[in-house]
């Protein structure tokens, strides 16, 4: 359910598995292609989240936030089809709830 989402969220939030850092250590030799993949959603959230912020409701209010995910990682083998498959150990993900406007570019 979509306060389930919330809830979990929220968990790990407070736990800090959102800013952790899993990833694997560098591989010896630095592989000649990585892939990037990334993707939002929106995630529901209590209206104490929302407050001030401009959505998509009739009336301007919102009732998500927009999620991001990022995966990096190698493939230097194909499958049949020629599609890259994953090398193993190499995936690693991150994830924010954030506006792009809070974080500096320079």
């Amino acid at each position: 359910s979509a306060r389930q989402v919330e809830r979990d969220a929220e968990r790990l939030a407070r736990s800090g598995a959102l800013e952790r850092d899993d990833s694997q250590p560098p591989a010896s030799a630095a592989a000649s292609t990585m892939y990037l993949g990334q993707d939002g959603t929106g995630v529901p959230m209590r209206p104490e989240a929302l407050r001030g912020r401009v959505g998509k409701q009739a009336d301007g209010s919102a009732k998500t936030r927009e999620m991001k995910l990022c995966t990096v990682w190698t493939a230097q083998d194909r499958d049949a089809d020629g599609r890259p498959t994953r090398d193993p150990g190499s995936v690693s993900y991150t994830a924010a709830i954030e506006s792009a406007e809070t974080q500096p570019t320079a």
